[in-house]
């Protein structure tokens, strides 16, 4: 693992975004049959999500390539 990715990992960032992910998930709508409230809870949910979407993470497993690659592969889709 090189001294960047264990850098990332020790970040504090990753704390406090897995307690929002925990978080997220774990909201969920008392009435479905309230359109504000839904719409409210996916108001939440869409930046959260679109945000997973292009946040790469590293692994223990991963190389510097392998990374670089994932990069340019997420980017190559959008």
């Amino acid at each position: 693992m090189t001294r960047w990715i264990q850098e990332f990992n020790q970040h504090p960032f990753n704390h406090v975004w897995k307690d929002l992910l925990a978080a997220v998930k774990s909201v969920v709508v008392d009435d479905v049959t309230v359109a504000t409230t839904v719409q409210e809870l996916a108001r939440l949910k869409k930046p959260y999500s679109s945000l997973m979407a292009y946040l790469v993470v590293p692994t223990l497993s991963s190389h510097p390539s392998q990374y670089g690659q994932a990069v340019i592969a997420k980017q190559m889709h959008v």
